[in-house]
C-alpha cells in the first residue's frame, strides 16, 4: 500500500525518507512490510503518504494480519 501510494505521488524511497525523517532503509522495510513502524510513528507515515482516515484504517489491518501470520 505504501510503496504504491509513494508512486502515485511521484515520490523516490529517498525522497520520501527525507520528508518523514526515517532512515532510507526502514522505509523501505515498512513498504516491503518486512518492519513495521512503531505506534508513535504511524500518523506521521500516514501523514506524509496523504492516506484518508479510511486508507490508514486498511494499511492497520494489513499490519495486523501480516504479523498474525508471521
Amino acid at each position: 500500500m505504501l510503496k504504491q501510494r509513494r508512486k502515485e505521488l511521484n515520490m523516490t524511497l529517498k525522497e520520501m525518507s527525507q520528508k518523514i525523517g526515517l532512515k532510507y532503509n526502514t522505509l523501505s522495510q515498512y513498504e516491503n512490510n518486512i518492519q513495521f513502524p512503531h505506534a508513535t510513528i504511524i500518523m506521521d507515515v500516514a501523514k506524509a503518504y496523504e492516506l484518508s482516515d479510511e486508507e490508514i484504517i486498511i494499511w492497520l489491518k494489513e499490519i495486523n494480519k501480516i504479523k498474525k501470520q508471521g
